[in-house]
């Protein structure tokens, strides 16, 4: 299975490389994202969840972090920040297994634990340390986390440096985040439920959808915490299935989405190509080539709007200019009265109608010249969106059988 999802995820690399140009800008960035991730992952323990803690000085990581995992190892700070590197704690006796994944992690600090079942939990540098490469490396590291706990304070969860310095960068990744509105027991009791709904409304601006946000009291000065089961329940809960197999799901749901956006409209060109050109040419030949110009104009700017990219962009070419090209092939159809405009090449002077030609022979002539003008400018990135299409599809295909072999 190991062998068979790399060749996926080859094969991903190059439809993903076929669809470039083909897609809206940006249409292609989740689908990067999820083949890294994947890359990143198939390498270690399909059961262990790598999840991390992320968030500010102050929002009370450290905290949640030892009351998670029932312990005190996560130095707990005040102001200034105290996670200068990642402390990353593994279930007891099972460190080993993830060894070697965890390298890409260091430096680091290091612990075991009982108090989360199949969760690697990671309590990263403060995203808005003094230290700017605390943010660098939150930032290199989020790929090849699974789950990320945003952790943030009742005073500072509409801080403008985390929405747009950090998380509006990162909706892509949306899936993967938890919230946890921390320090809820500087809350009256009857405002935590509305400055939760506040704080899930500011992730909606930010474009999450649904974002799941947690109340919590990590480390309340008087009482126990609480909100922390809740919490708890869904971090366990990404380990309690297949996290290869959820991100090959993503993959597929990410494909599907590119090959919906491509579209299949256009891909039966030539048919609907060979009706319009004789039309046109017909327009044109009978005394009216503004009537054919326009008539191959829209039709290429239909074929602009059911497409993006590239192919957009040469169609509404064509639909800007052919009314032009139309007037010179109508005239040198005309074989008795001398060509005004002769477009470049020896083929239309070669296969211009004799002299006593009729109708049929003349517009025969305009629409091959036609087809000869438009079709050689638009075929070749049809053809390079017809190849992008193919690629997703058996890309697609493969994935299903994978899981399917797989019991995912």
């Amino acid at each position: 299975m190991y062998e068979t999802l790399l060749g996926i995820l080859d094969s991903a690399d190059r439809a993903l490389a076929a669809a470039l140009g083909a897609v809206p800008p940006g249409g292609l960035d989740r689908m990067g994202h999820v083949i890294l991730r994947l890359r990143h992952r198939v390498d270690y323990p399909d059961d262990l969840a790598l999840v991390a803690l992320a968030g500010g000085t102050g929002s009370g990581k450290s905290s949640l972090f030892n009351v998670l995992l029932d312990s005190d190892v996560a130095e707990v700070g005040g102001v200034r920040p105290t996670t200068s590197v990642p402390l990353i704690s593994s279930p007891r006796g099972r460190a080993r297994e993830i060894e070697g994944y965890l390298r890409w992690f260091d430096p680091s600090e290091r612990s075991t634990h009982d108090g989360l079942d199949g969760v690697v939990l990671i309590d990263l540098p403060d995203t808005d340390s003094v230290e700017t490469d605390h943010r660098m490396m939150v930032e290199n590291l989020l790929p090849r986390l699974d789950a990320v706990v945003w952790v943030v304070d009742v005073e500072k969860y509409r801080d403008d440096s985390l929405h747009r310095g950090f998380l509006r960068r990162y909706v892509d990744h949306g899936d993967r985040f938890l919230f946890a509105l921390n320090q809820v027991d500087r809350l009256p009791s009857a405002e935590v439920a509305a400055v939760a709904a506040d704080f899930k409304m500011a992730l909606t601006e930010d474009g999450f959808s649904d974002p799941p946000v947690f109340p919590v009291a990590a480390g309340p000065p008087i009482g126990p915490p609480s909100g922390i089961d809740e919490l708890r329940t869904a971090i366990e809960g990404i380990a309690t299935h297949s996290v290869v197999a959820k991100q090959v799901s993503d993959l597929l749901e990410t494909v599907s989405g590119i090959t919906e956006a491509i579209g299949k409209a256009s891909l039966d060109f030539e048919r609907r190509w060979q009706d319009v050109r004789t039309t046109a040419a017909s327009l044109a030949v009978g005394g009216d080539p503004v009537s054919g110009g326009r008539t191959a104009a829209a039709f290429f700017s239909d074929i602009a709007s059911e497409m993006h990219g590239e192919p957009a962009e040469v169609a509404l070419g064509l639909s800007a200019h052919v009314g032009e090209r139309m007037g010179a092939f109508a005239r040198l159809g005309e074989s008795a009265v001398p060509p005004v405009v002769s477009p470049a090449g020896s083929w239309f002077r070669r296969n211009r109608p004799g002299k006593d030609s009729n109708f049929a022979d003349r517009v025969t002539y305009v629409a091959e010249s036609l087809d000869r003008y438009a079709g050689d400018l638009l075929r070749p990135v049809l053809q390079r969106r017809a190849e992008a299409v193919a690629a997703l599809s058996s890309l697609a295909s493969a994935i299903e059988s994978w899981r399917g072999a797989s019991g995912s």
